[in-house]
């Protein structure tokens, strides 16, 4: 749904510190599911847990990089106003 607001015109850097927000501790969540897995519980839970940290970490860099991005354009607007005003 985030990636979808951001399509339509939603604020980058604001939906990226949302994001990022609420991915970073989900993903500690899953880290923890899977050290707590000893092995003895059937694959399918522990794949589905190693897909989800997978998930959340590419999640995690696509907003990471729309974060960066939203503050270098910021930058550029700022230089932009400034340079206007000379």
């Amino acid at each position: 749904m985030a990636f979808l607001k951001l399509y339509f015109g939603a604020d980058p850097a604001a939906m990226a510190e949302a994001q990022l927000a609420a991915l970073q501790p989900l993903l500690k969540t899953y880290q923890a599911m899977r050290t707590a897995n000893t092995g003895e519980k059937p694959r399918g839970p522990r794949q589905t847990v190693e897909a989800g940290i997978d998930y959340v970490k590419a999640s995690i860099r696509a907003w990471e990089r729309i974060a960066h991005e939203a503050a270098l354009g910021a930058v550029g607007a700022a230089r932009t106003q400034t340079e206007r005003r000379r």
